[in-house]
């Protein structure tokens, strides 16, 4: 197959859903087929809605002669009108791979209005679809029928860092004595919700937790700077490591050494992040919206938790750091989980042959 692969900037781009386009193409490569990433600058919602009357983007699209035209569905506000004018020149499938609507995240709400009616129009103009999760594909559901337009759940892999600890490992960390140590793996953005996290730390002792955070500072500039202030402000002598982006080998390293994962998101489509942790057996505290609940289950391997609320994260934390039997419980339960999720080779396999069958048709 000929398939074109819509995404803003690089595939190499730092996030959960990049890192699923980019895993996905890379198996439809080895499997015999040509994939074209078509990349779009990424300039921001309001200005990407100036994409659609990009003649160049049209021309170059129509030029490749595809037999599919897959878009991440980030993308929708470059697209909602564009794959109008696509379809005028080609009977040829467009597939959208949904993380998760932007329409479901928290906004001002005139901005969320309009942010419904672009994202609506957009999943109108889908022929199919790829979805991270049961959730997503019934959130998008609810906001454009799916009706009988073909879909397709793959779940996002598990294995990226190819590698888990042993039952015995697990053990023997949870009992070790010293402060409880903490992870926090995303990009520093509102949408991760680390400003509640933080919150639920401050009235915790500083001497009996430890926070590394992993991710990328200049995602949201002004957001990290809010960040920096609630640290001097409230955290100063705590023992809080701002570590950036991390190269795999490093987060490895990380994860082994850490003893629970604490993303307590406003929403995640499903949270790749989450299924490497219970690799590590480690515990996650995650959030209740969305399709973390795919990956983790209340009181099993971990808790799942309500976005905004750092008494119930505080709560939590204070239990697992008074009781190591407890997080020794979760922990070892997090390794069994980790067993039942999906391998990247099956993600790929899947949606290698959801493409294949809409080819044919």
């Amino acid at each position: 197959m000929r398939i074109g692969w819509m995404i803003y900037g690089s595939l190499g781009k730092m996030s959960g859903g990049y890192l699923y386009d980019r895993l996905v193409v890379e198996g439809l490569r080895e499997a015999g087929h040509h994939v074209e990433v078509i990349s779009m600058p990424d300039v921001g919602w309001f200005r990407a809605l100036t994409h659609n009357w990009d003649a160049n983007l049209l021309e170059e699209a129509i030029e490749l002669n595809l037999d599919l035209l897959v878009q991440d569905e980030l993308n929708h506000p470059s697209l909602f009108l564009f794959n109008h004018s696509f379809k005028q020149f080609t009977k040829k499938p467009i597939v959208s791979v949904v993380h998760h609507l932007r329409s479901s995240e928290k906004h001002p709400p005139t901005a969320q209005v309009f942010y419904k009616l672009v994202e609506r129009h957009y999943l109108k103009t889908v022929d199919a679809f790829i979805f991270n999760s049961e959730f997503t594909k019934d959130d998008v559901n609810r906001l454009s029928p799916l009706n009988n337009r073909p879909w397709v759940i793959a779940y996002p892999g598990k294995n990226r860092l190819e590698q888990r600890l042993t039952e015995d490992q697990v053990r023997q960390r949870c009992q070790t004595p010293g402060p409880l140590k903490l992870l926090f793996v995303g990009n520093i953005i509102p949408r991760k919700g680390l400003y509640y996290l933080l919150q639920a730390l401050k009235n915790l002792p500083p001497n009996q937790w430890e926070l590394k955070i992993v991710g990328s500072q200049s995602a949201n500039a002004s957001y990290f700077s809010k960040i920096q202030r609630c640290v001097s402000k409230h955290l100063k002598d705590s023992p809080i490591h701002f570590l950036g982006l991390q190269p795999n080998l490093m987060v490895r390293q990380i994860y082994q050494e850490s003893q629970v994962l604490i993303l307590p998101s406003d929403i995640e489509g499903y949270g790749i992040v989450y299924a490497e942790a219970l690799g590590f057996g480690l515990p996650c505290l995650a959030t209740n919206n969305g399709g973390a609940k795919e990956v983790i289950r209340d009181g099993r391997e971990g808790y799942l938790v309500p976005h905004a609320n750092p008494l119930v994260l505080q709560t939590h934390l204070k239990n697992l750091i008074e009781d190591r039997t407890l997080l020794e419980k979760l922990s070892l339960q997090s390794l069994r989980r980790y067993d039942e999720l999906t391998a990247w080779s099956d993600t790929q396999e899947q949606v290698k042959n959801f493409l294949e069958g809409l080819s044919k048709a």
